[in-house]
């Protein structure tokens, strides 16, 4: 596997200081932010950082030790030429800075973009389609979809042990862009195709009427295949999620902390009642070959997805589809719960995620500043 040179846009929390939030009791396979899980990768080479704000470059220097910092991300991308390069600032920029990153001739081979994957579906649309002209691989960090545990159940699903799909129920208390995008392409990763059609509920404020909120709907893919999604408090049932297929059942519980497979067999002799249909045992859930973190999975299958062609585990595409569904279930919840079609027809249709709508500063500089205040 050839060295490869990678870098930065975007230097605040989930590019450098994620990893500080976790205590070894939450469950999370480390490193998560871009930078450590690039450090992690032995065939990665780190060239350039870069970030509007001074405070977040000198920050990253003291961490990472690397002198390779830039104010101007165009000019780190003309002097490093990276193979790859992580987009870790807020969606407000997002749409721009994969535009100019295809557009701008600097070599890139991959993009490793932050969720959500931009504002409005017509720039979704514009960056995918100038990624896929300048031949550059597209990847969205919605972090299951490389998780080694869901990995291990889309692997159970593809080998047929509880056989064809037929319902996705998932859970988690996000808003639908901004965490929500997580939610919705987990969803979406056990489903073999695209969604057709969307019945929502959602909370809106009308005042407001692009921002980020919470909801659930019902989705609706080809061969009577469903999904329900539902972005509330959900109490200890929180980011799980039921995968029903023909012959069994899996559900992932707890984000994965564990996992039951469920699958037919015939009943014992004697059970007349149960002989009469079928009966269903819980099976062992064999673990997970790897144990990277998803971050470092991804940023293997960017690699692979240079060297081979192959799409990203989840792809502009895919995470575009979670945008278009949560603007879906609330165009559902405006017309009185309707069914709306996919894909939408208004490309200008957008969401504000909430990180944008909540923070005015980088979350890294105020969680800094308030440290310090405290000090």
């Amino acid at each position: 596997m050839a060295r490869m040179k990678a870098a930065v846009i975007g230097l605040g929390r989930i590019a450098s200081t994620w990893d500080e939030e976790r205590n070894k009791y939450d469950g999370w396979h480390l490193p998560h932010a871009h930078i450590g899980c690039m450090a992690a990768v032995p065939e990665i080479e780190i060239v350039g950082l870069s970030d509007t704000w001074a405070e977040q470059r000198e920050a990253a220097r003291a961490k990472w030790r690397i002198d390779a910092l830039f104010e101007d991300y165009r000019e780190m991308l003309e002097e490093t030429r990276p193979d790859i390069v992580s987009v870790c600032t807020t969606a407000k920029p997002r749409g721009k800075i994969l535009l100019e990153i295809a557009n701008g001739g600097y070599g890139v081979r991959a993009i490793w973009a932050e969720k959500p994957i931009t504002f409005s579906l017509a720039e979704a649309d514009a960056a995918i389609d100038a990624c896929k002209r300048a031949n550059i691989a597209l990847a969205v960090n919605c972090t299951r979809r490389w998780h080694d545990d869901y990995l291990q159940v889309k692997s159970l699903l593809d080998e047929g042990a509880i056989g064809d799909v037929v319902s996705v129920d998932s859970r988690a208390g996000y808003s639908l862009s901004h965490n929500g995008s997580h939610l919705i392409t987990t969803l979406t990763m056990f489903v073999p195709e695209r969604a057709v059609s969307v019945v929502g509920e959602a909370e809106l404020d009308e005042t407001n009427p692009d921002n980020d909120f919470t909801g659930a709907g019902l989705l609706r893919f080809p061969g009577n295949v469903r999904g329900y999604v539902r972005a509330y408090d959900n109490g200890p049932n929180e980011n799980s999620h039921d995968i029903v297929g023909t012959h069994g059942m899996i559900r992932i519980i707890d984000d994965a902390r564990s996992i039951q497979v469920w699958t037919a067999h015939e009943a014992l002799e004697g059970y007349q009642r149960l002989r009469e249909r079928r009966s269903f045992v819980r099976r062992h859930f064999p673990p997970p070959v790897r144990r990277h973190s998803a971050g470092v999975n991804a940023v293997y299958d960017l690699i692979h997805c240079i060297e081979s062609g192959d799409a990203p585990r989840c792809s502009g595409e895919d995470a575009r589809e979670a945008l278009e569904i949560a603007i879906a279930i609330r165009e559902s919840e405006r017309r009185g719960n309707q069914p709306v079609d996919l894909p939408l027809a208004d490309r200008s249709a957008r969401i504000i995620s909430t990180e944008v709508v909540r923070y005015a500063l980088p979350r890294a500089i105020l969680r800094r500043r308030e440290a310090a205040a405290q000090a």
